[in-house]
């Protein structure tokens, strides 16, 4: 069972293990017509990148503000160097953006990421098979 969570769009999945919903990804029949190869790749790629909880919880606090890494630090008990790697793992995933500041990078969520990246999960999870599929699960 799902539960969905919307912070500006941020979407957050939460399972008793993300894990679990990551296996899952592989399980389901890629000749299936609901959606593309490319499509349960993308999202299967994004869901290891939030599979973090640390990366999870970075996700959430920059919905709510643009900061800085010294301005995360305070809320995680991480060193600023793996704040940074995690940053850097969600911007290389095209979650998160930064603009620099003189000396300073200032992070944000990239909500238009994020929407098309939640787009794609409701087109996976939620609209199924189309009538025409042949990999048997509407019988």
């Amino acid at each position: 069972m799902f539960y969905w969570f919307d912070f500006d769009l941020t979407l957050v999945i939460c399972q008793y293990s993300i894990s679990t919903v990551i296996d899952m990804s592989y399980q389901i029949n890629m000749s299936c017509n609901c959606c593309g190869k490319k499509d349960l790749k993308d999202v299967s790629a994004l869901l290891k990148v939030m599979a973090e909880p640390n990366r999870l919880k970075l996700l959430c606090r920059l919905s709510k503000c643009e900061c800085c890494v010294c301005e995360v630090e305070k809320d995680f008990s991480l060193s600023q160097n793996l704040i940074s790697h995690h940053l850097k793992v969600l911007r290389d995933a095209g979650l998160v953006t930064f603009k620099k500041d003189g000396q300073w990078k200032h992070y944000s969520v990239n909500k238009a990421a994020i929407k098309d990246f939640k787009k794609l999960l409701v087109k996976i999870l939620e609209n199924g098979c189309s009538s025409d599929c042949k990999c048997g699960c509407r019988k």
